[in-house]
């Protein structure tokens, strides 16, 4: 599954290899370990490990669609990052 609450676990992406993901939310500067959040569905391919936190699904426009689907794709991997959000 893509989202969570509490503390962040690994996830086994599709050769079996676990990919950890960021303990920092992407868009926000609240830490991950606090509340609801989507982990980027392409953590699997070892591509991407962020995570947004459930109050900044407003911002990337997705609403109530992106908590409500089993695969999140994040903001970064699309190329749509507000401007402050934690591109490094």
């Amino acid at each position: 599954s893509g989202g969570g609450v509490g503390a962040i676990v690994g996830v086994e992406g599709k050769t079996g290899a676990m990919f950890e993901p960021s303990k920092f939310f992407h868009i926000c500067p609240r830490t991950a370990f606090r509340g609801p959040h989507k982990v980027c569905v392409n953590i699997k391919e070892g591509a991407c490990r962020k995570i947004i936190c459930a109050r900044c699904y407003p911002l990337l426009q997705e609403g109530e669609a992106a908590k409500d689907a089993e695969e999140f794709e994040c903001s970064h991997c699309r190329g749509t990052c507000p401007a402050r959000a934690q591109c490094f």
